[in-house]
């Protein structure tokens, strides 16, 4: 059999004809550029979308911090607002407050309640053999209810009269000569309405003149060697004030309403003397001149407010 196997040559190998290759489709190019062009357009668009998404967010984002911003700030203002409102009323209140209290002093000093019908009889024994030779009968309406009695010449005289007590000095009527202001107290009693009594008052140095009580009726004014006292009723303590400008004729000492303040009239010099009005914070220790002038006397009118300003007073022309 191997001999009958003949080898073709190899030209011959295949006998079959050769088939042409079917040509393969170009791609198409331009549908290539033209699916990209429209994807990078898309992602561009999409870009640009998202921008505007972006940027409206955050222009919603600022817009609502402003706004939160500006309701913070407008909360603080209207808290500011309602403090300053609170501060304002109480400043009112407080003012307002104070109005009241003054015009409620004020008509209590110029409608003082009625005090009682107390009268002073100041009368001389006939009878040159009594050791009474002078009496001070106090009297409550027509009845007489005290009697003090002196073996030299003292007479009585009322300081001040209120709804509960008579305040009444005991003095030497030829002390004061022709010197104004001056009087000569030798004793001072409180006499007492309701209960019928009447009580001595004695203070720390020897006094001069006792010139006014305060509406309280806690402290009493009055002189004692050119200085001025006042003396507190209630608690015994006795404070000297020295007077101002060399002045050593003092006189009409007056309380302001609520005690706090005291004035007085004053006068220095013989052959033209000169007068002045001086103002005391009580308090503080502090001296104010409200006027002065030569060849007059000053007095003392009356308060119409517990502040510096609000004293009255007028003068005389001075005479020998």
């Amino acid at each position: 059999m191997a001999d009958d196997i003949k080898t073709m040559p190899a030209s011959n190998q295949s006998l079959e004809p050769k088939m042409p290759r079917p040509a393969m489709p170009k791609p198409d190019v331009s549908s290539v550029e033209s699916h990209g062009s429209s994807g990078m357009m898309g992602k561009v668009l999409f870009g640009l979308i998202g921008l505007v998404v972006g940027g409206a967010a955050i222009g919603a984002g600022m817009y609502f911090w402003f706004g939160q911003l500006q309701a913070e700030a407008l909360d603080d203002q209207r808290a500011a607002f309602d403090q300053e409102k609170t501060v304002l009323s109480n400043q009112i209140s407080t003012i307002q407050t104070t109005l009241n209290n003054q015009t409620e002093e004020l008509t209590k000093l110029q409608n003082p309640p009625m005090a009682a019908d107390v009268q002073i009889e100041n009368k001389t024994n006939a009878d040159p053999g009594k050791d009474t030779a002078y009496e001070v009968i106090i009297k409550n309406g027509l009845v007489p209810v005290q009697t003090l009695t002196y073996t030299e010449e003292l007479v009585g005289r009322i300081v001040k009269a209120t709804p509960f007590n008579t305040y009444i000095e005991i003095i030497n009527p030829n002390s004061g000569g022709d010197v104004p202001y001056r009087l000569n107290t030798r004793e001072f009693h409180v006499y007492n309405h309701k209960t019928n009594t009447l009580n001595k008052i004695e203070f720390p140095v020897q006094f001069g003149s006792v010139h006014d009580i305060s509406i309280d009726e806690t402290k009493i004014a009055y002189m004692s060697d050119g200085k001025i006292y006042v003396y507190n009723l209630s608690t015994k303590e006795n404070k000297s004030y020295d007077a101002a400008d060399s002045y050593i004729t003092i006189g009409d000492l007056t309380f302001s309403p609520n005690g706090k303040l005291l004035v007085y009239a004053g006068v220095k010099g013989q052959t033209s003397p000169t007068s002045g009005v001086y103002l005391i914070d009580l308090d503080n220790n502090i001296t104010t001149k409200k006027a002065e002038r030569e060849n007059v006397i000053f007095h003392i009118k009356r308060w119409t407010s517990n502040t510096t300003d609000g004293v009255e007073y007028y003068y005389f022309p001075y005479s020998n």
